[in-house]
């Protein structure tokens, strides 16, 4: 039984070292093959001549029945091998480089899906150029609704390298390692953390309360990827995309596209919250720290057809329980939190149209105001939709509801409203519902001017004052009927009695 298996694999190797060249040019002989007759996976070797050691082939694994290929690749060797292709697995029909032939498996049937590794031009993106490969994968899906299809798919399971933080006032044994900024640091002398601050210095012997420690490496030593990619462009290269997931709706297309999806699910038992437990996780991170400034994090573009605009919104924070605190959170030392750029078809800057509870609500100690214009267009601040209760509350207790500064050439307060009072003060006020003097006396020449013939009224429309530019008199009326009129040369006129020397 042995021999014949012996004789079957020498058959194989002979089989497949002669199916690159004739067989009148090369002289084979029979090689010493051995196989393991225990373990999990027995492995299968053949003897080098030369040097008398074994060399695997793979081995057969028992539990799974399958059989595992050492080394992990077949590679296309011959007089060019220096100048080759990777190596790839190509279907029968898909052309290699000229004069390298066919390399490699036929495409196959996995799970419904035609599936096959090869070389191709990848698709036409409109009237550029086509991409050309140099090695890709091609998938075609082939079953329904009813069966998940991926042409590629990685699992991970990470179980090991967790690092624990620095604690202040704990004792620390010889060996123990913690992490305490970016960096992680090992005991070597035992004791008792500092009631603050921790490890920060490069070496050994770094003292921390009684313990001493060894910077040991950076935090980010410990971390765990399922798949990594990079690119590095030097001089002389082209524009670069580290990633470029491409997904083309093609026509007729109706359900539902993502270029990307990223989904976390969070089952440590710890809610994410900043400075907690679980400081992450986090959809995206953009980092890197190098000497140029990048232009953005994250950047919405691309090429347009026919004029028409890309995306209905650059970002949509979208479902009920997608973010807790805020959809946007700007937690950066920048000049600005949130800026915009000018286009002339631009209707809005910042627009909240929901029914949320409030449309713009600026919380914390804000060193100049809560909300600062500094444009200048003719209004600084408009409201005009059908609010409720009013267009402009003030619930505060800061000095001043409403502060005004400037040169206005016009007014500060400018009302052109159809309501029924321009201004009503129902307020408990210390000194007065309306104040017009500044720091040192007076603000301006005239505390209150009004049009030729408007009445200043108490008690509604019963008692009021006004003053009639053409005659040169101020009126007193009562009931629309004037009771008292003084003229500009002092001149006085009663209805009544005038009474001197008498109280009021």
């Amino acid at each position: 039984m042995i021999r014949s298996f012996r004789a079957a694999v020498a058959g194989l190797l002979l089989a497949v070292a002669g199916a690159g060249m004739p067989a009148s040019a090369q002289t084979y002989t029979l090689p010493e093959i051995g196989f393991q007759n225990s373990g999990p996976c027995p492995q299968l070797a053949v003897k080098e001549r030369g040097s008398k050691t074994n060399v695997p082939l793979g081995c057969l694994d028992i539990a799974s029945k399958r059989w595992k290929l050492a080394p992990a690749e077949v590679r296309q060797e011959g007089a060019n091998a220096p100048t080759q292709i990777p190596p790839i697995f190509s279907g029968a029909n898909d052309p290699i480089q000229v004069g390298q032939g066919k390399a490699g498996l036929e495409n196959f049937t996995f799970a419904g899906a035609s599936w096959g590794l090869r070389y191709f031009g990848g698709p036409d993106f409109g009237n550029q150029n086509s991409v050309s490969s140099q090695r890709a994968i091609r998938c075609t899906t082939a079953a329904d609704w009813r069966q998940y299809e991926a042409c590629d798919s990685i699992d991970f399971y990470s179980r090991t390298g967790y690092i624990a933080p620095w604690a202040a006032s704990t004792a620390y044994t010889v060996g123990e390692i913690r992490y305490n900024g970016d960096y992680v640091y090992r005991v070597t002398t035992a004791g008792t953390s500092a009631a603050s601050g921790g490890p920060n210095a490069e070496g050994g012997n770094i003292v921390d309360g009684s313990v001493r420690w060894t910077r040991e490496g950076t935090k980010f030593s410990d971390a765990k990827v399922a798949w990594s990619l990079g690119a590095v462009a030097y001089a002389g290269s082209g524009d670069v995309w580290g990633m470029n997931p491409n997904l083309i709706l093609g026509p007729g297309f109706k359900s539902k596209a993502y270029a990307m999806e990223i989904d976390i699910g969070n089952d440590s038992g710890f809610n994410a919250t900043v400075g907690g437990p679980i400081p992450g996780p986090e959809g995206i991170w953009l980092g890197g720290a190098f000497t140029n400034t990048s232009l953005g994090g994250f950047t919405v573009g691309g090429f347009a057809k026919a004029g028409n605009p890309m995306f209905v919104y650059g970002y949509w924070c979208k479902n009920a329980l997608t973010a807790k605190d805020a959809c946007y959170m700007d937690w950066s030392d920048s000049t600005s939190g949130f800026a915009t750029a000018t286009f002339a078809n631009k209707t809005f800057d910042f627009q909240a149209s929901a029914t949320s509870q409030a449309g713009f609500a600026a919380n914390g100690p804000k060193a100049t105001a809560g909300f600062l214009s500094e444009t200048a267009g003719p209004i600084g601040f408009l409201a005009r939709g059908a609010n409720t209760f009013a267009a402009f509350s003030d619930t505060g207790t800061s000095p001043q509801s409403v502060w005004i500064q400037g040169s206005h050439s016009t007014a500060a307060i400018l009302d052109q409203s159809t309501t029924a009072s321009a201004m009503k003060t129902q307020g408990n006020y210390s000194y007065s519902a309306i104040n017009t003097q500044g720091g040192s006396g007076a603000g301006s020449a005239f505390a209150l001017t009004m049009a030729n013939n408007q009445k200043l009224c108490f008690v509604g429309q019963d008692a009021c004052f006004s003053f009639d530019q053409a005659a040169g008199k101020l009126y007193f009326a009562t009931g629309g009927v004037n009771r008292f009129s003084v003229d500009i040369n002092g001149n006085i006129r009663a209805a009544g009695t005038i009474t001197q020397n008498v109280t009021p």
